[in-house]
């Protein structure tokens, strides 16, 4: 009984310091524009991250109409969350993001938060829970991502106390964090 409860307190921790690890500067407070260090936006810079979201949204169309937004830009992505005082466990089905590129150097999802967070609304707003930790897995590659969540799956089902809740794609699928923005506009 020691020996599961220590394995779930642990994979709960990995799991969170996975989430958080892919945050630039090690700092755990998201910045409003997906980027840099956290902290509060000052008013005046908010107007600047409005404009650069719109410029970006209009980059994404170019490419989409001449074609350009291939392999190079789609990534897949699925939802994995937690809560510490539940035994359910739910992770959404894969989803593909088209014009997302990872980050050349450093192969990170830009906008890493905004798609957790995504995700932990859905679960807040449709679903009623609460305190949830939730994290987003991605790459390019469609196969691997698919390895990747069966062994999630796996990885939880061999688990005798927790039982996974699956969300499909029509209940939850993520969007784009700049489409996302346009539609509070």
């Amino acid at each position: 009984m020691k020996n599961k409860l220590f394995l779930i307190i642990f994979s709960l921790l990995v799991i969170n310091d996975v989430c958080f690890a892919q945050m630039e500067g090690g700092d755990r407070r998201p910045s409003m524009d997906g980027g840099g260090k956290g902290g509060m936006m000052r008013p005046e810079d908010r107007g600047h991250a409005e404009r650069k979201m719109k410029r970006e949204s209009e980059k994404r169309k170019e490419n989409l109409k001449e074609g350009n937004g291939k392999t190079k830009g789609v990534v897949y992505l699925f939802g994995f969350s937690r809560s510490f005082g539940d035994s359910l466990v739910y992770i959404s089905d894969l989803n593909k993001v088209d014009s997302l590129a990872l980050e050349k150097k450093t192969r990170f999802l830009p906008y890493r938060y905004e798609f957790s967070l995504q995700f932990e609304e859905y679960l807040e707003g449709e679903r009623k829970l609460s305190r949830q930790t939730t994290c987003v897995f991605y790459g390019k590659s469609k196969k691997k991502m698919q390895k990747r969540l069966t062994k999630m799956k796996k990885r939880y089902l061999n688990m005798d106390n927790v039982s996974i809740v699956n969300v499909s794609t029509d209940e939850f699928n993520f969007m784009h964090p700049v489409d996302r923005f346009r539609l509070y506009e």
